[in-house]
């Protein structure tokens, strides 16, 4: 039927889908109320019932139950569950009802309290009970009710109907249905004043109208009432800043007439709200309402316009019309906007529908005015927008919107890169979302209510709240709903300004790293300390303590805990409340600390700090049994008839059936069978829900009823669900059933989620199969959400696993998984690699998609799970593929988003899978060295701590020389570079370095799992380092003194031994000191924990104790312990594998065995712990008889006594550093300043007569012994100052030897998981050491000679390098082979430290070289024949050089003279001597042309200019220059002075002595020399600086020069330059000692002897690669 609007349009009043929508409501309540076993009532039953309902009813009745039925004479007796009904609609609104009770709501599975309920028997017909209509329009849906029982209103004095109560009835005659479904939603709130009105519930079919149809008079006293109503409530709130809206609307209602009441309510109501509640949904209905508001006095004075004694005026009509229309116009849009935003509380509708749809604009009230003056809109306009604007920028009092942090959290540099995504922006709205109910109703049981109490004196228990149940049984959905109520303004002030932090697990739906108990500890702090910004001086101090810059990696547990224990412990902490959802699918694999980590965080947050309260769901595996009933909590079952878990499975359902109406057009009959079945077959299960509907779409219509049969009685638990679903591939056509099982075969295999392309790719299924058709087909296993691919849940992957792939598949699968993974890779990089040069040039390090792609890193997993990867020859073909075209991008990749780390560590598990493998088989020898060399070469990278911004071309550049990568990829990474710097020829076993303390680390150890490393220095601080990654996690300082040793326990406990004050224990899991034992009188040299972690060994002096960690015997916590007295110093001390057995050595060079159960007991009594002794004895005079006491005295401690012991071992002939026993503590080990490791094999011999054996490397004394924790094979490491030796100690075969030639070695630990060690070493560092082999392997050596290069020289033909040495060699190198020249070498004759060298400047056939041992030798190049040797300085030469004819030699030493000596003349002539002073030496000499002049700086401060006397035997000084001076050059042509400084060159003209220039550095100019082709600049060892400039800048080298050195103090980094571009970075490791610049071709000789040379084309340019 058509109708015609008040604009004069054609409008369908009820369309078909309309009538269709309206009675999917009514069967929706219906289902309600058949979910709790009641039947409806017919008309007459609740006629009866309104007029029964004046008595009280029982108040632990819900009231759907009360509503009995008058006049039942045979009763039915069924036991149903309560349920707690729906919030009100409108917050004014009063809860009719009683509060539920605990047992109500199902606090336990099966254990939910029944009521007895009397119901009519089936045999009594039942009829629908209509909602009210406003006329009996067939047109209309609604029947007409039962008229209700209507208030008492109060009649308003009025002069006669008013154009408002005319537009009002105008309204109702051409939308009846909206300003039905308007008064509806309006009469709840009328209801509270009829006393004998029945509360109303959506759980009936029966919504009364009770806004009166025909007395206008009527009416208009009951919209006074409900805006009198709404005044109370909320309109009279203040909100945040003072402001009312009420007190707004009552300013402008005050200017307006009472007629105008109907408009007022709707404009109230829908503020409540719109403006109340901004979101970027309704802002456009906040404007209308805003311009309808500032516009209201205007539209009601239009009526003064009409002419009352003019009625029939056709003007005057038209004029009343038109204002009638605008009228209704205006009360049309205020209607719609109540109903859109209200009608789906009452009636379960969404709010886009129906409502949204037929909205009246603005556009049609604003047609419908009069151009008339606006007079007052800015009055009434401003405030309401300030008002708009004041709560906007405030948090609502809404319970749907959301808070939001303070703005200045952004500001922090650190806070951002914690690189979290504010996990409120993906909350569901409140509104729309059944979770928030859900908590509501669970917010109304007394034990969470107790849980809500903060008062200090509540019991332990209410601190946390674990909600437990079965898997997808809506635990997720009601603890959002509990956030979504948390973050809510109005929690907000009820709490007292209680904050929420929350974070919710999803395996099946995220990464895996998203999952880790890292990710969610710092979404935790992000969200903390996004609500309280003032606590991140937390996060800074950590990061400035640890050195670190992010706490980002997966491994970062232990660092983010430290964190949040000192936020939660600050006093500035304001109460919070912390959420976490399904904790069972926190991800613990790859070596990451796991859920039971974060377990114990819970347990320990709640004993440091009573502001913070966890809610937490997982499913009731014993593990969380045992963490939270245990241990005393309040806990909730939930059950899917627990807690209106039943409304909600319902609407749940229902809209996935209106979802299926839409799109497979269900008619009503099927939609209302389907409803039925899930509701019924599901049991409150989403997933199964999930399931079935997915089939649904997936099946055809018409197969709807049969699929729903075939599920029935299916579960998801027991796979017979996905059972079902499986056997549905079997209708598929043709091949699809195959391409399915292929794509669920992948997926099940995979260990995290896929990009769909990435899918495509590993799945291989043709290029012409639609993938999206197949995952269309997978649904009821797969989903498909933002472009990835997951499982539906766990149990899906677990089925696929268990039932679909046989045993027979899985290696060709993972072998094709593995093959396509590094094949996908290699496409990807490929592709990207443009974006990556330009990331690395623009020091951008985001990639586009790289971060999302599973492949990048699982490569190695799947290659790691084929068990017979040796009859694959395929798969190695692959990875010889992939590593010889995309291996360099691939680690550039892992770079830039931070994955180095996880692929390092998958390699090294896959390189010591396949080094097992190859001793069995040697087949797979090339692909092991192939990984191990891609390991070892991103070990490298980690360890040179190369920038990010930096290619990992770069490294290349530092790999042996053998390296299979470098010699793959050097020359396509560097084609303008002739020939790299030489390497080694092997893989050096020191893989990295933990760099960070200040001072020689002196004791280092293993965790029990060996995931951390405690480190322990002369800076006075213990680090924890986290194995993998390298980060330091913890920080212990002590105040001053050195840390002597450290040791962790299997307990978790760091125990640190030092030499000025007691034992001190840390806690591992918290950072938290927890014990310190009493002070020993001298230095404790080590610490040692046994095994099981319960006792503590110490030795000081010549006492051993050991204190027994589980034993406090007294009220003062004294500990039980046992003293070993030696009579020599004791150097050492172990534990044996049973706890039982105590090995100590001592300076007397014998090792003693100690049964530590056989020492003689002593209970000593004390009269106060204060009389210990200071060796935590009593002292002799306070001891005491327990019986020569009236009162028996307090024990204080007991103490054993051992007096012998077991075994004595002695073969040593030195003092004892350090012993050891095997796994199975068959053998011990000791090593001595002897030199000498001796095995003793304890099961071969008795006591005395043990079978021993040495093992002998010659290297000095042995500092540190450690066993290789493989129980099958005694594989022992030796540590001595400058080596460590790996010996087989069963058959004391010696298999390898590890060189440090650039530190001492202190301390050696193997890791429990075997692989690799750790050492302490002088240079302030923590090595790595990597150990894959166990066989026998030939000793790696260095082509370099071990120390430092003080000096180096180029001959004139720029061929040879001369190098002086610190070890007494002088060293010739080849720059085109890049060798050193071993024929001839050099006779010098030093003894000591070579300080400088240079080649003679004619020719270069004399090597001119001086050294510490006060000694100046000349060679001859070609024979290296000794010429010449002078001794004639008391003290060390600092330097030497030739004069320009080879006539003459200067040199400068510490004995503060510069002695000139003459070439050809004896070796003990008398030179002629020039001194600067008494006490200061000469730092430079440099000769002119004619050797006429010479020039002398020194320390003093002074350059001197000597002149030759005329009878040349003697030289005076010419002139002095004032000014510090490191070093002086006279130009070829004896015209300029050249004298450098610390900042700058200065250039003097010889002739006037005059400044004619100044020449500004950046750097200490120390050396200087001209080219000989090139006299417009000056050398140095940073390059060509120009002689007519005042400045070095890069754009003014020289082309034939056009390298540099360039140092970055700020950023502490080296660079060779071209130009001002930076071609190649220096690591530390690799920096200068010395450096030389010559034309192309720069040299680098560092401190630990290499030499590296890099020989630039002069026709091609450098490329990009940093």
């Amino acid at each position: 039927m058509n109708s015609e609007d008040i604009s004069g349009r054609n409008i369908t009043t009820m369309s078909d889908r309309d009538e269709k929508k309206e009675k999917g409501i009514r069967r929706g309540i219906r289902r309600l109320t058949a979910g709790f076993g009641i039947k409806r009532q017919s008309k007459s039953e609740k006629q009866k019932l309104l007029l029964s309902t004046r008595d009280t009813p029982s108040p632990d009745i819900p009231h759907e139950i009360r509503e009995i039925p008058a006049g039942i004479s045979t009763p039915q007796t069924v036991e149903i569950e309560p349920q707690i009904s729906p919030s009100p609609i409108v917050k004014s609104r009063e809860i009719l009802q009683p509060e539920p009770t605990e047992e109500a709501l199902g606090q336990q599975d099966q254990q939910n309290s029944t009521v007895q309920l009397a119901i009519e028997s089936p045999e009594q017909s039942i009829k629908s009970q209509p909602l009210v209509a406003s006329d009996p329009d067939p047109s209309n849906i609604l029947e007409k009710p039962p008229e209700p029982i209507l208030p008492q209103v109060v009649e308003v004095q009025t002069t006669g109907k008013s154009p408002w109560d005319e537009a009002y009835e105008s309204l109702q005659e051409k939308n009846s249905r909206l300003v039905l479904w308007y008064e509806t939603i309006l009469s709840p709130n009328l209801g509270k004043s009829v006393p004998d009105l029945p509360p109303q519930s959506t759980s009936s079919d029966t919504f009364a109208n009770l806004i009166d149809k025909r007395d206008w008079k009527s009416r208009r006293g009951q919209m006074k009432e409900l805006f009198d109503l709404w005044l109370q409530g909320e309109g009279g709130s203040s909100h945040n800043n003072g402001i009312s809206l009420g007190d707004i609307i009552k300013n402008t209602v005050s200017m307006t007439p009472a007629e105008a009441v109907p408009a007022w309510v709707a404009i109230s109501y829908a503020a409540s709200e719109v403006v109340l509640q901004p979101t970027k949904e309704n802002i456009d209905d906040c404007k209308g309402l805003i311009y309808i508001v500032s516009r209201m006095e205007w539209y009601c004075h239009l009526p003064r316009l009409l002419d009352e004694d003019a009625e029939d005026d056709a003007a005057s009509a038209d004029l009343k019309k038109r204002i009638i229309s605008l009228y209704a116009a205006i009360l049309s849009y205020l209607m719609t906007v109540v109903c859109s935003r209200l009608g789906n509380l009452t009636f379960g509708t969404p709010s886009n529908s129906i409502f949204q749809s037929r909205r009246i604009g603005l556009n049609t009230v604003k047609d419908t005015e009069n151009a008339l003056p606006i007079f007052n809109e800015d009055r009434v306009k401003e405030p309401l927008e300030g008002f708009l604007g004041a709560i906007s920028a405030k948090p609502s009092t809404s319970e749907d919107v959301i808070r939001q942090p303070s703005p200045s959290y952004s500001k922090t540099p650190l806070f951002d890169n914690l690189k979290v995504i504010d996990p409120r922006l993906s909350l569901p709205a409140a509104r729309d979302y059944p979770g928030h109910q859900l908590y509501k109703n669970l917010s109304s049981t007394t034990k969470y209510r107790w849980f809500q109490n903060w008062d200090v004196i509540t019991e332990p228990e209410n601190w946390l709240f674990w909600v437990r149940g079965e898997h997808n049984q809506g635990k997720t959905m009601l603890l959002t709903g509990a956030v979504l109520s948390l973050l809510s303004a109005t929690s907000q002030e009820q709490s007292g300004g209680c904050f929420v932090s929350f974070f919710f697990f999803d395996r099946a739906r995220a990464k895996e790293e998203s999952n880790s108990p890292a990710a969610a500890l710092k979404t935790i702090i992000w969200l903390i300390l996004a609500n309280q910004p003032d606590l991140a001086t937390h996060l800074s101090k950590k990061a400035d303590c640890t050195d670190r810059r992010s706490f980002n990696d997966p491994n970062d547990f232990l660092a983010l805990s430290d964190i949040f224990y000192n936020i939660i412990e600050d006093e500035r902490f304001a109460k919070t409340y912390i959420v976490v959802g399904s904790i069972e699918d926190c991800i613990s694999g790859n070596g990451w600390p796991g859920v039971d980590h974060f377990l114990d965080l819970i347990a320990q947050s709640l004993k440091l700090s009573n502001k913070i309260k966890w809610l937490i769901s997982s499913d009731e595996s014993e593990r969380f049994q045992k963490a939270f009933l245990d241990n005393g909590c309040q806990h909730f079952k939930l059950g899917w008839r627990s807690l209106g878990m039943n409304v909600t499975i319902l609407a749940y359902i229902t809209a996935k059936v209106e979802d299926l109406i839409k799109t497979k057009k269900y008619d009503e009959e099927l939609a209302d069978e389907v409803v039925d079945g899930l509701l019924l077959a599901s049991q409150g299960n989403y997933l199964w829900v999930d399931i079935v509907y997915e089939a649904l779409r997936s099946e055809e219509t018409w197969y709807a009823t049969d699929l729903l049969h075939d599920v029935k009685g299916t579960n998801v638990l027991n796979g017979s669900l996905y059972d079902c679903m499986f056997g549905i591939f079997d209708k598929f056509p043709r091949r699809d059933k195959e391409y399915c099982t292929m794509v669920l075969s992948i997926m099940a295999l995979t260990h995290d989620t896929l990009r769909i392309d990435e899918l495509d790719a590993l799945a291989h299924l043709g290029k012409r199969v639609d993938l999206m058709n197949i995952l269309k087909k997978c649904s009821a296993f797969l989903v498909t959400d933002e472009n990835r691919v997951s499982f539906r849940h766990q149990s899906a992957k677990a089925y696929v696993r268990e039932r679909v792939l046989s045993p027979s598949q899985l290696p060709r699968l993972h072998s094709e998984l593995a093959k396509n993974c590094i094949e996908f890779v290699g496409e990807t990089l490929r592709k990207n690699k443009r974006t990556v040069k330009s990331q690395l040039a623009d020091g951008n390090n985001a990639t586009q998609d790289d971060a999302s792609c599973y492949s990048t890193l699982n490569w190695i997993t799947h290659l790691s799970e084929i068990q017979d990867i040796e009859n694959d020859p395929d798969v190695y073909k692959k990875v010889c593929w992939f590593f010889s075209n995309h291996f360099l991008e691939w680690v550039q990749d892992l770079v830039l988003q931070e994955q180095l780390p996880m692929a390092a560590t998958k390699l090294q598990n896959l390189d010591f899978s396949l080094q097992l493998r190859i001793s069995q088989d040697r087949t797979i020898e090339l692909l092991g060295a192939i990984i191990q060399d891609a390991y070892l070469f991103i070990r490298l990278h980690q360890s040179l701590n190369t920038p990010k911004d930096v290619s990992v071309h770069n490294t290349l550049l530092f790999s042996p020389t053998e390296s299979i990568i470098k010699r793959v990829w050097v020359k396509k990474a560097f084609p303008w570079l002739l020939s790299p710097p030489a390497m080694d020829r092997q893989w050096g076993r020191n893989i990295r370095t933990f760099d960070g303390h200040t001072d020689r680390v002196r004791s280092v150890a293993f965790s029990s799992d060996g995931k951390l490393i405690a480190s322990g220095s002369d800076d006075s601080s213990v680090r924890i380092w986290d194995a993998e990654t390298g980060t330091t996690q913890h920080k212990f300082k002590r105040h001053g003194g050195w840390i002597d040793s450290v040791a962790i326990s299997s307990r978790g406990i760091v125990a640190v031994g030092c030499d000025d004050g007691p034992i001190i224990m840390w806690s591992l899991s918290t950072g938290r000191e927890v014990r310190r034992l009493p002070t020993e009188p001298e230095t404790v040299s080590r610490v040692c924990f046994s095994n099981d972690g319960s006792k503590l060994a110490v030795y000081s002096s010549c006492t051993v104790r050991i204190w027994d960690l589980d034993s406090e015997v007294s009220e003062s916590g004294t500990l039980k312990s046992c003293y070993i007295e030696h009579s020599n110093d004791v150097g050492c001390i172990a534990f044996g594998k049973d706890d039982r057995l105590l090995a100590t050595g001592a300076c007397d060079s014998k090792i003693r065995v100690w049964d530590l159960e056989q020492g003689e007991i002593a209970v000593t009594w004390l009269k106060t712990h204060d009389d210990l002794g200071t060796n935590g004895e009593p002292k002799e005079h306070d001891k005491l008889e327990a019986t020569s006491e009236a009162t028996e005295p307090r024990l204080v401690t007991e103490i054993t006594h051992l007096r012998e012991p077991l075994r004595t071992l002695d073969c040593h002939t030195g003092a004892m550093n350090s012993v050891a026993f095997s796994p199975d503590s068959k053998i011990i080990a000791s090593g001595s300043d002897d030199g000498i490791v001796w095995i003793w094999e304890l099961d071969a011999g008795e006591p005395g007569k043990e079978v021993c054996k040495p093992l002998e490397a010659n290297r000095g004394a042995v500092h540190s012994i450690a066993f290789s924790p493989d129980a099958n094979r005694y594989i022992l490491a030796s540590c001595t100052e400058r080596a460590i030796d790996i010996w087989d100690a069963k058959i004391g075969e010696h298999l390898m030897v590890m060189r440090s030639p650039s530190t001492t070695l202190h301390d050696i630990a193997f890791s429990p998981t075997g692989g690799y060690f750790a050492t302490g070493a002088s240079d302030f560092g923590v090595h790595l050491w990597y150990f894959a082999k166990t066989s026998k392997e030939a000793e790696q050596t260095s082509i370099f000679k071990p120390g430092r290069i003080n000096d180096l020289s180029l001959s004139p033909n720029d061929r040879v390098l001369a190098i002086a040495h610190e070890g007494g060699h002088l060293i010739l190198w080849d720059t085109e082979t890049n060798n050193e020249l071993c024929n001839p070498r050099m006779d010098s004759g030093h003894t000591e430290s070579v300080v400088s060298v240079s080649f003679s400047p004619m020719k270069g056939s004399m090597l001119l070289s001086s050294s510490t041992d006060h000694s100046i030798s000349i060679c001859d190049v070609k024979t290296g024949k000794r010429l010449h040797r002078f001794l004639s300085h008391a003290d060390w030469i600092r330097f030497s050089v030739w004069s320009p004819d080879e006539n003459y030699i200067a040199s400068g030493s510490e004995d503060g003279a510069v002695r000139i000596w003459k070439i050809g003349d004896m070796d003990d002539q008398k030179p002629q001597i020039l001194r600067h002073g008494n006490e200061d030496y000469p730092l430079s000499v440099s000769f002119s042309h004619d050797s006429q002049l010479i020039a002398t700086c020194g320390n003093d401060r002074k350059v001197l200019i000597w002149k030759r006397t005329q009878n040349k035997n003697g030289w005076y000084i010419h002139r002095k220059l004032e000014g510090q001076a490191l070093s002086v050059l006279i130009s070829p042509g004896s015209t300029k002075l050249l004298v450098g400084s610390s900042s700058m060159i200065r250039i003097h003209d010889l002739n006037t002595y005059q400044k004619s220039n100044t020449i500004t550095t950046k750097h200490k100019i120390k050396k200087m020399w001209f080219d000989k082709h090139w006299l417009s600049h000056v050398m140095t060892e940073y390059g060509a600086i120009p002689l007519n400039s005042s400045s070095t800048e890069p754009s003014q080298a020289p082309s034939w020069c056009p390298y540099w050195r360039s140092i970055d103090p700020l950023k502490d980094e080296e660079w060779i330059m071209w130009y001002d571009r930076k071609v190649i970075f220096i690591p530390k490791e690799f920096r200068p000692s010395v450096c030389g610049v010559f034309g192309h071709m720069v040299v680098v000789c560092t401190n630990n002897g290499h030499i590296h040379v890099y020989r630039f084309s002069k026709t091609m340019n450098p490329g990009i690669t940093a």
